[in-house]
């Protein structure tokens, strides 16, 4: 089982243009929380954007973030 998650995962560089519907949303939300951590610190920033300027801002923003 754990060999299929990390054989099937990918890196997506384009999203779809319609809306992740609500139950799948906070279905991802819900499971995100439960995730581990690096020592278990649990110092998570989640940010739930809906306006495509906005999501294309932050989006670029990441690429250049300074080290």
């Amino acid at each position: 089982m754990f060999d299929d998650v990390i054989l099937k995962r990918r890196s997506y560089r384009t999203f779809a243009s319609r809306p992740v519907e609500k139950e799948v949303e906070d279905k991802l939300l819900t499971m995100t929380l439960r995730a581990p951590s690096g020592g278990n610190m649990q110092l998570w920033s989640m940010i739930r954007v809906r306006d495509p300027e906005k999501i294309h801002r932050k989006s670029t923003s990441c690429l250049f973030f300074p080290l």
